[in-house]
């Protein structure tokens, strides 16, 4: 925090609005993760901090602003409409010269957005996730290419689980109704863990 606002006052700012409004929703009542993540659909600016994170081009702070961001979509609190700064955010992180470790936070981001019902509903937000996906996959890097494929293969799992009970979307994740459930597990270098690995 203290790194943070000397360098990026903006950064704190927002942060310290975004925790007032966490602690405004617990006292106002909010006890369920689905109550919370309601509310939280409804705060424009709840997004700010992560994005503003991840403006600063600075590799630890970018990494702060995608766990951030993966913790809002592991909640489904992350607005359709909100999205569109995500996703932009997302296209630039794939770019071939990004940071390795931003770029395996991206993709952790990508997981827990395709576990989300509020934005699997949404053919832009899935579009431009399938996108990122691919894009990272044709990496040069083996573990970022690696974990691109597993998080493409989870994801056409989930689409079709998706689309086999629309009528009720809210039952497609586990994760969702335990968002503190583990990602895939990964080796000590980011890259995906496989049965042969020892």
């Amino acid at each position: 925090k203290s790194e943070g606002g000397r360098k990026y006052p903006k950064l704190r700012e927002c942060a310290e609005r975004a925790d007032r409004y966490l602690r405004e929703l617990s006292e106002g009542g909010a006890t369920t993760d689905q109550e919370f993540a309601t509310a939280l659909r409804q705060v424009g600016e709840i997004l700010n901090p992560g994005l503003i994170a991840i403006e600063t081009k600075n590799a630890k702070f970018m990494s702060m602003g995608w766990g951030y961001i993966t913790r809002l979509a592991m909640y489904d609190a992350i607005e359709r409409d909100a999205f569109a700064g995500v996703g932009q955010a997302m296209k630039q992180a794939c770019d071939s010269h990004g940071d390795e470790n931003v770029q395996l936070r991206v993709l952790q981001c990508i997981t827990a957005s395709m576990q989300a019902p509020t934005l699997l509903s949404s053919r832009q937000a899935v579009c431009v996730l399938v996108e990122c996906i691919l894009s990272l996959y044709h990496s040069k890097s083996v573990t970022i290419s690696n974990t691109a494929a597993a998080t493409l293969r989870q994801s056409v799992c989930t689409l079709f689980e998706f689309a086999c009970h629309a009528s009720d979307p809210s039952s497609i994740s586990k994760n969702h109704e335990n968002p503190d459930q583990e990602q895939p597990q990964q080796d000590e270098e980011g890259g995906e863990k496989t049965e042969g690995d020892g």
